[in-house]
């Protein structure tokens, strides 16, 4: 069975987040600028923190394989606690905390993703659309992320 799809879904998701992309940018590259104290910095009161970025991309990769593994129906939603979990939440872990939470996570999704064939992205989900369909959301959704991290990296330490 083919899996060449699949090794470009790992690729792109590999390079969106160490590698060289078409975005010459990457979260271990931006990831790096932050640290502790700038992790946890609101650039407004209405506005999120690093941190809380970085965890909502972690909670959206937890929801991501519970669907891929068990074909289940949405569990995390736009109103959930923990779609956004506060600064002061977050803080009793620790940035370094969440670090390595979004590489396990990743490690996570390509272990899974390395076992499957084409014809997996083609099955269908829930509603009509496909495990490809929620892949290359959810690789969506992580670049987009990245953008406000970038953003919110420069308004917090021009700020300081």
């Amino acid at each position: 069975m083919s899996n060449q799809i699949v090794r470009n879904y790992i690729l792109q998701i590999q390079r969106a987040f160490q590698g060289d992309n078409w975005l010459d940018e990457n979260f271990d590259k931006k990831l790096e600028l932050i640290n502790e104290q700038n992790a946890f910095q609101k650039p407004a009161d209405d506005l999120h923190s690093i941190a809380e970025i970085v965890s909502h991309i972690i909670e959206w990769r937890k929801e991501l394989l519970e669907r891929l593994e068990a074909g289940r129906p949405p569990k995390l939603k736009m109103e959930s606690p923990n779609n956004w979990i506060p600064n002061s939440l977050l803080k009793t872990s620790g940035w370094s905390s969440l670090l390595l939470e979004l590489r396990v996570t990743q490690t996570l999704i390509i272990t899974f993703l390395e076992k499957k064939d084409d014809a997996f992205l083609s099955q269908e989900w829930l509603g009509g659309e496909s495990y490809g369909f929620l892949v290359a959301g959810w690789l969506e959704h992580d670049l987009y992320h990245l953008g406000q991290i970038g953003l919110i990296y420069k308004m917090v330490t021009r700020a300081a």
